[in-house]
């Protein structure tokens, strides 16, 4: 599915992919579950909240898991609290080493929840694409 996405992405700085671009992207990827699910999450924008106020949050200096003061932008990658000092130049065993190594450290690191009434919290689990 991030492939497919990332294929798909549009120009920096413009609106991005409609609803029905994003959903029809993502229940194009072969082996998709539950796409009509997928669909109707986004049709409903069922974490639309939770979302706006985590990047709220999170470009306001509140990032769960980090000592960081402030947002310092994309690709941001967080493990037990270490930050990832991605370079264009980073290699998979590179990464690779990064977050094994970073899975070991005793740390721990909070899991998001939207602060609304729902109990359900965004999930990578529909496809391991």
């Amino acid at each position: 599915m991030n492939k497919a996405l990332f294929a798909k992405q549009p120009e920096e700085g413009t609106p991005g992919l409609t609803d029905e671009q994003l959903a029809s992207v993502i229940t194009s990827v072969p082996g998709v579950r539950h796409g009509s699910t997928i669909e109707s999450c986004i049709d409903d924008q069922r974490y639309g909240k939770w979302v706006d106020e985590r990047t709220t949050a999170v470009t306001g200096g509140d990032i769960p898991g980090s000592d960081l003061m402030t947002f310092p932008g994309t690709p941001l990658v967080l493990v037990n609290g270490q930050q990832y000092q991605y370079t264009t130049a980073s290699t998979n065993d590179e990464f690779r080493t990064f977050v094994v190594g970073a899975a070991g450290s005793t740390e721990s690191t909070p899991t998001p929840t939207p602060s609304s009434s729902s109990s359900e919290t965004p999930s990578a689990s529909a496809t391991s694409d």
